[in-house]
């Protein structure tokens, strides 16, 4: 006799919740909610019933060969690099890639485990660190994971980063060079779960330190927060750039540099520069951070710094493949040794038309 198919009311009775509840949870209805207990029984029972859902049918094809990629944003021609590299790798090695844009939602980021059950995803790399810690200690604890992102302290979870710090000093270096003793740092809020942000500060101000130049005159640190700016709603980086770079030039903050988070940031400062008459790197030099295609092409070529951000991608993958081949030879009762991965690369500056000599400089030379 052919087995009947396990239905969401089947799941709903051997649970002890109503077929409703099966449904919201496996929905994730944002307009109610679920202790964790009462969900964690209901995903445990669709697994022990082999309840099927419509996305683990639509990807029962590649069972067990499913990557997520955890993003935060699409705005950022950043992550779309990263995850160009990463999709490259796992069709070489043969996994099939599924992403998940959470957009800094701490609810979204709430559904990640379940997602992955979902899914059945055989790893998850990040490529930045969520900012609800519930629901990343979970996800830690059932899957193999990846962080593709700088990460401040020790960590239980394989790492594949760049120090912002050594990235901070290299900018610094560089525009100090040129003579420019007042830098405005303009970047999104700084924030205990983007710690990359801050070190990129700290790289600064050492080096300003090391040229005995007193940070808290020289550097001036620029954000939605530190700057009495009116925003309307979460803004991107180019919005962000063009907001912050406007406000410092109407005030006629003493500046003669600006250093951006990354690319996006910086064109924004670009086009708020000119628009106030000015000229980049006549008045103003500019160094923006991940070296987007685009920064090359641009009217006036960005200099920037290159994260070899695909390539960072690419071993992700091979990382996470071969955790996940490691995890599936081991079928006996001892587990055996737990391998934690930092691989850092280093950052390279690319020196290009949108920073020069400091106009102070040139004065007193002509």
């Amino acid at each position: 006799m052919k087995k009947s198919k396990v239905t969401a009311r089947d799941v709903a009775k051997a649970a002890g919740v109503s077929p409703a509840t099966v449904s919201m949870i496996l929905n994730n209805y944002s307009h109610v909610s679920f202790t964790e207990e009462t969900r964690v029984k209901v995903l445990d029972t669709c697994e022990k019933l082999g309840y099927q859902t419509i996305g683990n049918r639509r990807l029962s094809f590649a069972s067990g060969r499913i990557l997520l990629i955890v993003c935060p944003s699409f705005a950022n021609p950043h992550y779309i690099k990263e995850i160009n590299g990463i999709q490259q790798r796992s069709q070489e090695l043969g996994y099939e890639t599924v992403i998940f844009c959470t957009n800094r939602s701490k609810d979204k980021e709430a559904v990640l485990v379940r997602v992955c059950r979902e899914l059945q995803v055989a790893g998850v790399i990040l490529l930045y660190q969520p900012d609800n810690a519930s629901a990343f200690r979970q996800l830690n604890m059932e899957n193999q994971i990846v962080q593709l992102y700088d990460c401040a302290g020790s960590s239980d979870v394989s790492i594949i980063q760049m120090d912002n710090f050594k990235i901070g000093r290299m900018i610094a270096k560089h525009l100090i060079g040129l003579g420019h003793e007042h830098i405005a740092y303009v970047s999104f809020p700084i924030t205990k779960t983007q710690p990359s942000r801050q070190r990129r500060i700290d790289g600064i101000k050492s080096y300003m330190q090391e040229m005995s130049l007193p940070p808290e005159e020289c550097l001036k640190i620029c954000t939605v927060e530190t700057l009495p700016v009116e925003t309307c709603g979460n803004l991107e980086g180019y919005e962000t750039g063009y907001l912050l770079g406007s406000y410092l030039l109407d005030h006629n903050e003493q500046v003669t540099a600006f250093a951006a988070i990354n690319d996006m940031v910086a064109y924004g400062i670009m086009d708020a520069v000119y628009a106030h008459g000015k000229k980049i790197p006549q008045d103003y030099s500019l160094c923006g951070c991940d070296n987007l295609p685009d920064s090359e092409y641009q009217k006036i070529s960005l200099t920037s710094v290159e994260l070899f951000t695909e390539a960072k991608g690419q071993e992700a993958v091979t990382l996470l493949a071969q955790k996940i081949e490691a995890q599936s030879r081991n079928t006996s009762s001892f587990e055996g040794p737990v391998r934690i991965t930092r691989i850092e690369y280093a950052p390279k500056l690319i020196v290009r038309k949108s920073s020069g000599k400091c106009a102070r400089i040139l004065k007193g030379s002509s």
